[in-house]
């Protein structure tokens, strides 16, 4: 007995999702300030889905994240904008 695949059925229900998130995923990155010093970034992920869609797999978040980070990199600002 086989289960048939109900992900890949169409969504008759015609509902649209605003937003489908993944909130407070910490992310190690390394500030380029000439120090080399590491933090951590907050930040949240999200994505629309069309009344055609199912929903998001939310563990492509952090891979398009990954890819996104490799080709970043994040300059401290000026201690002086920090402090006023």
């Amino acid at each position: 007995m086989s289960l048939p695949d109900v992900q890949a059925l169409p969504d008759a229900r015609g509902v649209a999702l605003d937003a489908i998130d993944v909130e407070g995923l910490h992310y190690p990155v390394l500030i380029c300030d000439g120090q080399g010093r590491e933090a951590v970034a907050q930040m949240t992920t999200s994505v629309d889905a069309a009344s055609n869609v199912k929903g998001a797999q939310q563990g492509r978040f952090v891979e398009v994240l990954h890819a996104a980070f490799a080709h970043v990199s994040w300059v401290a600002p000026d201690e002086r904008d920090l402090h006023g």
